[in-house]
């Protein structure tokens, strides 16, 4: 009979003593609601990762994709600092990585351009301090760019194995889905996710936009930005045929269907775009040329039904190009922070330090402008 190790099972005694204390807590402060469930998944999930050993690897990771349905939910640790489960999941897949490897004679190089682009990282504390930027929230900024180091070699490690890239593959598609029908289910049947406890008080039916759209408000996730969580994943559809020789045709219809219900839905514009030049390009590798010309008539005749709401929401894309007005005050919101941090960035071209541009909605600028123009640049390099 297999006896569990003295090591795991004091790590067993411990997670489920921590668990059951800090969940007592939460029962407590906040009732049993929503929050504590996925609050007890998580843990669940920890130890079953942790316990599991060198399999428990490639189930974290699933797991870590998964999570990205949680949406904004984070842990606030201070007023100017909050933490994801995402990267606490990472953290522990990364050691659980670092303890293996002692035992396996395998090496994993990241690229150059990542090791190069990580020594700003170190460098954006420095122009930060000097300009009393709080400690607290530079470092909540700087773990979104530190844990891509974990993230790499625990999917370069993992990557070695025989279906690896069908299963991340798979399972961010499904994450991507689950977001687009929980959106959908609380947009058509407002009652139904008022049936999850702890949601009560968010907007279920959505909100409107400048052009009068209703969009819908993704309550579960936490916010309407979701979407593009939801719309990122939606060229894997081409993969699923692939991978699922029975069913294929009614799974992926109806994994199609979902994602597009929820993209438009959510009235993002980013996200239309994205859903127009993904089925372009999807026509194209699937039926080439014929498929390509297939899907622009059928765009050309569905833009006929398109109403009034929805050509506000479009023309507002390109509308401040030709005209310079802009039609919503978050597109120009948007432009204005941008516009700052790339003077911020050409003014101060060894950076602000983190943090010190804001919420630029914009990566790509708001790197240059707190780490500098080079880090800029190799940030932008990769792609």
């Amino acid at each position: 009979m297999y006896k569990i190790p003295l090591v795991r099972e004091t790590i067993i005694l411990f997670c489920v003593s921590v668990s059951t204390v800090i969940g007592s807590w939460v029962v407590v402060r906040y009732g049993f609601d929503f929050r504590y469930l996925l609050f007890l998944a998580i843990l669940v999930t920890l130890m079953a990762v942790i316990i599991m050993g060198k399999i428990g690897l490639r189930v974290g990771f699933v797991a870590w994709i998964w999570m990205f349905v949680l949406g904004y939910r984070t842990v606030h640790v201070t007023s100017n600092f909050s933490i994801h489960p995402l990267l606490v999941l990472m953290t522990i897949l990364f050691v659980m990585l670092l303890f293996s490897l002692r035992f396996e004679k395998i090496e994993l190089h990241l690229p150059l351009l990542l090791w190069l682009f990580s020594i700003f990282w170190v460098w954006g504390f420095i122009p930060g301090v000097v300009a009393g930027i709080p400690w607290m929230g530079m470092l909540a900024d700087a773990l979104n760019f530190f844990f891509l180091l974990p993230l790499f070699f625990v999917i370069l490690y993992l990557s070695r194995a025989p279906g690896f890239w069908k299963l991340a593959s798979m399972t961010f598609l499904a994450s991507g889905v689950t977001i687009c029908f929980l959106g959908v289910i609380e947009a058509y049947f407002p009652s139904a996710i008022r049936l999850i406890i702890g949601l009560n008080q968010t907007n279920a039916e959505g909100f409107v936009s400048f052009s009068g759209f209703t969009r819908a408000s993704f309550a579960f996730w936490g916010a309407n930005p979701a979407i593009i969580v939801g719309a990122l994943p939606l060229p894997l559809v081409l993969l699923v045929p692939g991978f699922y020789k029975k069913n294929a045709m009614p799974l992926t219809l109806f994994v199609t269907m979902i994602s597009c219900i929820g993209i438009y839905i959510s009235g993002t514009r980013m996200a239309w775009l994205m859903l127009l030049i993904t089925s372009l390009m999807l026509a194209y590798f699937v039926f080439d040329v014929m498929g390509l010309g297939l899907i622009t008539l059928f765009w050309l005749v569905a833009s006929q039904f398109f109403t009034s709401q929805i050509w506000a929401l479009i023309y507002s894309i390109y509308t401040p190009l030709t005209t310079g007005y802009f039609l919503d005050s978050s597109a120009e919101k948007r432009y204005a922070r941008q516009s700052y941090a790339f003077e911020l960035a050409l003014g101060h071209p060894m950076g602000v330090g983190w943090t010190g541009s804001g919420w630029v909605h914009g990566d790509f600028i708001q790197v240059a402008a707190n780490l500098g123009l080079v880090a800029g640049f190799l940030f932008l390099a990769w792609y």
